[in-house]
């Protein structure tokens, strides 16, 4: 019976994942529409400008190139996002204790809250469940969250790592003092985002990595006071996800 339920789970996870990847599809050629008729059309300009022996034109073209540089490079890392997204989760899954996922973490955050001048505040006890999961991935959730939190705040504010147990689940809480997020955004869709630059797919690879773990992703947001993401993941013990 646990078996079935499994697989039935699992079955519901991977049809909710192409589903994704079909809405990210349909956003990504949007998105990339644009930015190239643009370069087409500038492209254009500057064959013109040969054609024409216009040399003063090669003040306006460096210009140009440069935009055409940092627009090559977003939708590069744009495409490197979908292809994540695309991908079937392949978890390497192993016991877990959540220490060893933060230590990991704070050895990257610790440099960029400093340079944003924002404090942290560890709230991790002693005794918690292991997970049974990746720590691989568990640690690029946990990292996406943190630097979404930390460019979502201003200097004096507080970033939160919080860990509890909860019947045979961990809950693992990131939560800022930041400029939380807009009524009506849903931050999971692909390509939504407050962000001037990203891909806005990192918060939807997120929910495909803990949907992966059996587990699920909800936040709560106030605006002006800040968001709490909060992660609910099967420990070792739970036998469903056993």
């Amino acid at each position: 019976m646990a078996e079935e339920r499994r697989q039935a789970a699992e079955k519901i996870r991977a049809n909710d994942r192409l589903g994704t990847v079909a809405l990210a599809a349909a956003a990504l050629a949007h998105e990339i529409a644009n930015p190239l008729q643009w370069m087409l059309s500038t492209v254009q300009l500057m064959q013109e400008d040969l054609a024409g022996g216009d040399t003063n034109a090669m003040a306006s073209w460096k210009h140009q190139l440069e935009e055409f540089r940092g627009e090559i490079g977003r939708l590069a890392s744009m495409l490197q996002d979908f292809r994540t997204l695309a991908r079937p989760e392949n978890l390497t899954l192993a016991p877990v204790p959540v220490h060893v996922l933060i230590s990991g973490l704070r050895k990257i955050i610790v440099p960029q809250l400093a340079t944003a001048g924002i404090a942290v505040d560890y709230q991790i006890p002693d005794g918690l469940p292991l997970i049974h999961g990746d720590a691989d991935k568990m640690k690029q959730v946990l990292l996406n969250l943190c630097k979404n939190a930390i460019e979502a705040s201003s200097a004096g504010g507080t970033l939160t790592i919080k860990a509890s147990a909860e019947a045979e689940n961990l809950i693992i809480e990131i939560a800022d003092t930041g400029t939380g997020i807009p009524e009506g955004l849903d931050i999971f869709k692909p390509f939504a985002t407050t962000k001037d630059k990203g891909s806005g797919l990192g918060l939807t690879i997120v929910r495909q990595i803990v949907a992966a773990h059996g587990g699920s992703i909800t936040y709560q947001s106030e605006k002006g006071k800040g968001t709490t993401f909060r992660i609910t993941l099967p420990t070792v013990n739970n036998r469903y996800f056993a």
